[in-house]
């Protein structure tokens, strides 16, 4: 079953209607709501013998903030009316009235007072869950997709644990063109769900269209979606080979001034912060290696990248950036120092086609010793036409065996970078 569906005719709306209301009502919240209402799981299931049993014992004549009463009888019926009309003379924003009235109608099958009721109530007194559940499900059924995103804010805001149960809806009205005003309205707001949702949409594969929209309308708001916020999206993109979209969000995020004389390997002096952003540095602690950007000692505080071996065996792939080179040729170059650094057959930087993860494309001679000094190195690289739309550069021990992975001592390196030639 796919949410994306339902969106194409009036008919699967409809479906994803009742498909929305079956799952908050019959599985998230009627267990999640047992502990704390339940007569609120009772009105959801009905045949739930926990939350029976459980409002049973806490079943008591009086109105009280928190319980929705379900009444045994008519006689039982007529008395909570005239108990919740009398409270509501002696005080008509008395929430809990509102909400035993709007319960009672519901048990008399009338959905439109019961809602009407329900709404009153939530109007005077919003934090009650099991009241913007009776709401959120009467706004699926009327596809009012502004009600929707109120009472599911409502929900999440109160009880954070059921955002597990709340977000195939979300997920689902984001897949209407209709429903994304309200959605983006929403998310401008900053719930406290909003990440959370985000990165669920973004690794959605059906999420690109609404994704960006929400992307376009906050982008120069003070609610512009994070780079935190946009990774999942990013690197869905990327999953899916759609590079140039993927390359352009991240682009976007830079600071101002990045994008002049954009180079084809980012950041390689480690001047700008690395956030393990897609096209930026990501870096990785292994265990028996630590890897930092520091600074290089007495050179006025430049910055380079500075990898720790602590003696012990060690598989190394902590330093990576993917790449979006266009087809053609290249040459990658860079500086290294050693300090103090042992190992059997030294570093090497590889680059691999991402689609070929496994096949090298190029590679570094091996960087063992550069004696306490500088040393340059480089490597050519062929971009092909086909199957190779992004790539990843990575430094790796050049080890073929166990006992190869043994490393001690350090290594800095600075001054990375691609340039294409003819």
């Amino acid at each position: 079953f796919r949410l994306a569906a339902p969106a194409r005719s009036s008919a699967a709306v409809a479906y994803v209607s009742a498909f929305i209301s079956w799952l908050i009502l019959s599985f998230g919240l009627t267990a999640a709501l047992k502990s704390t209402s339940p007569y609120s799981a009772l009105a959801i299931s009905s045949g739930d013998a926990g939350a029976q049993l459980t409002g049973e014992r806490q079943r008591e004549p009086e109105l009280k903030p928190g319980e929705i009463v379900a009444p045994a009888g008519r006689e039982d019926a007529a008395r909570i009316r005239d108990k919740a009309l009398a409270a509501l003379r002696a005080e008509p924003l008395n929430a809990e009235a509102f909400r035993q009235l709007g319960r009672l109608a519901q048990q008399a099958k009338d959905e439109g007072s019961a809602a009407a009721d329900f709404s009153e109530s939530f109007r005077r007194f919003w934090r009650q869950p099991d009241v913007a559940v009776q709401l959120l499900q009467v706004s699926v059924n009327k596809q009012d997709f502004g009600a929707i995103m109120l009472y599911a804010d409502a929900l999440l805001r109160m009880r954070p644990d059921l955002l597990e149960s709340i977000l195939p809806v979300l997920l689902a009205v984001s897949d209407q063109p209709a429903a994304r005003p309200a959605l983006i309205s929403t998310i401008r707001s900053r719930p406290p769900w909003r990440s959370a949702f985000l990165y669920q949409l973004g690794r959605s594969a059906r999420s690109e269209t609404a994704y960006m929209q929400i992307y376009q309308a906050l982008k120069h708001t003070d609610a512009a979606l994070s780079p935190l916020e946009n990774r999942s999206f990013m690197d869905s993109l990327v999953a899916r080979d759609q590079i140039d979209l993927a390359l352009s969000l991240w682009l976007a995020t830079l600071p101002a001034g990045t994008l002049e004389n954009m180079p084809l390997l980012y950041n390689g002096r480690f001047e700008l912060p690395v956030n393990d952003a897609p096209f930026n540095w990501a870096l990785s602690q292994p265990t028996g290696a630590s890897v930092q950007v520091s600074q290089l000692p007495g050179e006025g505080g430049r910055q380079a990248l500075n990898v720790e071996f602590s003696g012990q065996q060690v598989v190394f792939e902590a330093v990576e950036q993917r790449l979006a080179l266009t087809p053609g040729r290249y040459i990658f170059s860079g500086r290294f120092m050693s300090q103090g650094f042992r190992n059997a057959r030294g570093m090497v930087w590889r680059i691999y086609c991402s689609s070929t993860p496994g096949v090298v494309a190029a590679e570094t001679p091996r960087l063992l010793n550069s004696n306490g000094s500088w040393a340059p190195f480089e490597a050519s690289l062929t971009v092909p036409p086909a199957k190779c739309a992004s790539q990843i550069l990575r430094l790796e021990l050049a080890a073929r065996t166990p006992s190869e992975r043994i490393a001690s001592g350090g290594l800095w390196f600075d001054d990375l970078a691609i340039r294409e030639t003819p």
